[in-house]
């Protein structure tokens, strides 16, 4: 975004910001329900703009990985919502499998599979 090309806002400094928020995010979709699509968007555009790497997604959102109002793989598919419309499919491919993240490490033990 502009302000990280102005160099006002570092990618540590935003990676503060969101920890900040997701720290609270299971308390916080009593009073905004949809939290979790405000801020899929928000970490999303970081991601498309270049300002964050997409394997910001298991680093930012592993505690949420047992919660039941906010899950991680919630926030995870909001996210790359995101990157899918702003990018395009095939880019977004790309991208998910560049940056060789791992979506079931987001989701509870109990609901994972290893892949045959």
């Amino acid at each position: 975004g502009p302000l990280h090309q102005a160099r006002l806002l570092t990618q540590a400094d935003l990676q503060s910001c969101f920890a900040d928020i997701l720290e609270f995010i299971d308390d916080e979709v009593i009073d905004v329900p949809h939290i979790a699509t405000y801020m899929g968007s928000f970490i999303g555009t970081a991601i498309c703009d270049g300002i964050l790497p997409l394997t910001y997604l298991n680093e930012a959102f592993s505690h949420l990985v047992d919660c039941e109002g906010v899950s991680a793989i919630t926030m995870a598919t909001e996210v790359l919502l995101v990157v899918i419309s702003s990018k395009g499919d095939e880019e977004a491919h790309s991208m998910y499998k560049g940056e060789g993240i791992n979506l079931l490490d987001l989701l509870p033990e109990d609901k994972r599979s290893s892949p045959t």
